[in-house]
Order: C-alpha cells, then sequence, then structure tokens
C-alpha cells in the first residue's frame, strides 16, 4: 500500500514542533518516520514560515486552495485558529481530501455536524486530533 500523503494547513511553531517534527517524523536525527503516511507539504498565512517548512524537506504552498487542488496530496492536517476549522475542513472535504483537524473541530455543533455530513457524503476520512490533551 502507497503512503498517505498529508500536507498542513496553518503551519505554525505547534505545527512544525508537534505535528512535522514528532508526529510526522520529519526531524530524522530524533524520529521515525510513519509506515502509512508521510507529510510532504505545507501552508499558512504568514510567508515567513515557509522556511521552517522547507527546512523539513516539506513543499510550500502559498495557499490552502494550491494544495487543494494538488492531486498528489490525499489529506490534509488542519492547525488553525479554532474558528477556522469547519470552513477549512469543509473546503479540504468538497476537494476530496480526507482531514484531521485538530480540536475543537468545530465553534458550534451545527458547524460539526456539518462537517461529519459532508466527509459521510464523501466517502472520505474526518478525524480530530487530541494533540496535547495530557
Amino acid at each position: 500500500m502507497d503512503k498517505i500523503r498529508y500536507a498542513i494547513i496553518g503551519f505554525g511553531g505547534i505545527a512544525e514542533n508537534r505535528v512535522a517534527k514528532e508526529g510526522y517524523g520529519c526531524d530524522k536525527t530524533r524520529f521515525n518516520g510513519l509506515e502509512k503516511a508521510v507529510l510532504t507539504g505545507a501552508t499558512d498565512m504568514n510567508p515567513a514560515r515557509k522556511e521552517a517548512a522547507e527546512a523539513l524537506g516539506l513543499k510550500w504552498y502559498d495557499s490552502m486552495e494550491a494544495i487543494l487542488a494538488d492531486a498528489d496530496i490525499d489529506a490534509v492536517y488542519i492547525a488553525t485558529n479554532n474558528a477556522s476549522h469547519a470552513a477549512l475542513a469543509c473546503a479540504a472535504l468538497e476537494a476530496g481530501k480526507h482531514v484531521i483537524v485538530e480540536k475543537p473541530a468545530a465553534t458550534s455543533v451545527a458547524d460539526a455536524q456539518k462537517m461529519v455530513d459532508l466527509a459521510a457524503a464523501k466517502d472520505l476520512s474526518l478525524s480530530v486530533d487530541h494533540m496535547m490533551v495530557n
């Protein structure tokens, strides 16, 4: 089975250190990569984050739309501010991408239900990452 190819939307410090370096094993001096998934790209509203992404060998995308248009990306990890989670997740699902979104998935039950319904209708995976719960 080929690896699932992910891109991060919202490449801030936590996404860089906890998700990319640790979670996906991009820091090869300390962590092993994943057997069934690989992080290949990232984007952020702050273009200064490009250098950090490229230092980890990630392709930099100038926008979320560029990630969603890339047929080589199977799934996205959404690490943005809470209020944007639902809209970004729905856009990714509409584009045919599987989604992992940081907690909280949405800021309302209605938005969360919309995400769940859309994922089911598109036959895509939607999950919420509870990173740093402890």
